[in-house]
């Protein structure tokens, strides 16, 4: 009889036979290497219980929202496009993520090649989610703003599980 809340066996297998039992038969293929692991230091994750209090406070901020109707319109190749721009997401969500004591942050690092646009939800418990929204190398001030600014508003709206435009739904 084990417990599974423990490491600890009490049936008359050791350790090692026991985990013979647990173990696949055939050799895992190793995973490609993730292309943004670089920037995070090793073994930083949250833990399970941590990221599910976190989810929780989300899930229980959902129905303070704001209006997350589309505010903004853009002209993209001919056609109209309704969207719910940056300013009017963080005015629909930031207080009751506050209530639920989630923070959002942001940060812009570059890589070669381009930016990497990084938004992340941290929990008071100790929880956080991290969502990266990558851009390939801009000249004018303008468009790297606006890459910017989208980066950000769809990381949120990613992190979050919401459809803020007509396009996303």
């Amino acid at each position: 009889n084990c417990d599974w809340s423990s490491d600890v066996c009490s049936s008359d297998l050791s350790p090692f036979h026991f985990s013979r039992f647990l173990m696949p038969t055939t050799p895992t293929p190793t995973p490609a290497p993730d292309p943004g692991a670089e920037l995070l230091p090793p073994n930083c994750g949250p833990t399970c219980p941590q990221l599910a209090q976190l989810d929780a406070a989300i899930a229980a901020a959902i129905p303070g929202f704001g209006s997350l109707a589309p505010n903004a319109d853009a002209d993209i190749k001919g056609r109209r496009h309704q969207y719910l721009n940056l300013p009017g997401l963080l005015e629909a969500v930031r207080s009751a993520l506050l209530a639920q004591q989630v923070l959002i942050s942001n940060t812009i690092s570059l890589v070669p090649g381009g930016f990497v646009v990084a938004t992340m939800l941290r929990h008071s418990g100790g929880g956080w989610r991290l969502s990266q929204f990558p851009v390939l190398s801009l000249t004018s001030s303008s468009a790297i703003s606006a890459a910017a600014t989208s980066g950000f508003r769809v990381n949120l709206q990613l992190l979050l599980g919401i459809c803020a435009s007509d396009e996303d739904a």
